[in-house]
C-alpha cells in the first residue's frame, strides 16, 4: 500500500475563496478583516478577488 494520499475528486479553490467565506461567516467587511490582521485593504480585496495568493509575510500577519 502507497503512503501517498489519493486526491482523485478533489477540486483545489483559490485561497481567496476560502477568504470570502470566513468573512461571510464573521459577517465583516473586507476592510474591517484587513484592519484585524494589519493588512491594507487593497491587499485583502485582491486575494478575495483572486487576483494575488497569500504571501508568506500575509500568512505570518494571520499567525500573531
Amino acid at each position: 500500500m502507497s503512503r501517498n494520499p489519493e486526491y482523485k475528486d478533489l477540486i483545489g479553490f483559490h485561497p481567496g475563496n476560502y477568504v470570502s467565506d470566513i468573512l461571510d461567516d464573521m459577517n465583516i467587511t473586507q476592510e474591517e478583516f484587513a484592519h484585524r490582521l494589519g493588512l491594507s485593504g487593497k491587499t485583502v480585496s485582491k486575494l478575495v478577488n483572486n487576483e494575488e495568493g497569500i504571501s508568506p509575510a500575509t500568512a505570518n500577519n494571520w499567525l500573531k
